[in-house]
């Protein structure tokens, strides 16, 4: 009953957490292989290697609540069949019942995620295009702007040769003044 049950358990951890990061789920596997190897050797108790295998999973996967709860439930199967509460037969069917229930939970939150993923990555990708316009929309402006400051500075530069050739043609204008005098008053007018 022993080696059914803890290789059950090995066989249920090594499927459920296929989706976790490698080199984290393969040293959970290593640590719940020598469980069991040591529950095979009569070291622990059944009880005592689910317990060991829920207290692998919080240390490898403290925020894993999920896996915890399944820990928790192999653990409880395990703590029934030796208190004599349930039959060999009764915990392996529970524990493949709630090993079916835990891998499509776990299936529907790696779906879940996944669709959190593409979300993100869709949203990342607008928020590229966006501020690749805006980008582009900024160079036009600034590449616009420097036009116009190129223009007025080339229409002024114009604007100074025709004076420039107006003053050398006919000269530097005179200042022309004319005084008129009237009891008491003098008046200077100057064009």
């Amino acid at each position: 009953m022993r080696k059914i049950f803890i290789a059950c358990l090995f066989c249920i951890s090594q499927m459920a957490l296929s989706q976790s990061v490698l080199s984290l789920r393969e040293r959970f596997e290593a640590e719940i292989l020598t469980i069991a190897e040591t529950v095979e050797a009569g070291k622990l108790s059944p009880s005592e290697g689910a317990r060991e295998m829920l207290m692998a999973a919080r240390a490898y996967f403290p925020q894993d609540t999920l896996t915890h709860a399944y820990y928790e439930s192999a653990l409880s199967y395990a703590e029934r069949f030796e208190r004599k509460e349930i039959t060999q037969a009764q915990a392996l069917e529970l524990l493949q019942i709630r090993t079916a229930r835990y891998n499509e939970a776990l299936t529907a939150r790696t779906q879940e995620q996944m669709q959190r993923n593409r979300i993100a990555q869709e949203e990342d990708a607008r928020q590229r295009e966006h501020q690749a316009q805006e980008r582009a929309r900024l160079e036009y402006l600034a590449a616009q702007e420097a036009e116009e400051a190129r223009r007025r500075s080339m229409i002024g530069n114009m604007l100074q040769g025709i004076g420039g050739a107006f003053r050398n043609a006919y000269g530097q204008p005179g200042v022309n003044c004319s005084t008129t005098a009237m009891p008491g008053v003098l008046t200077t007018n100057c064009r």
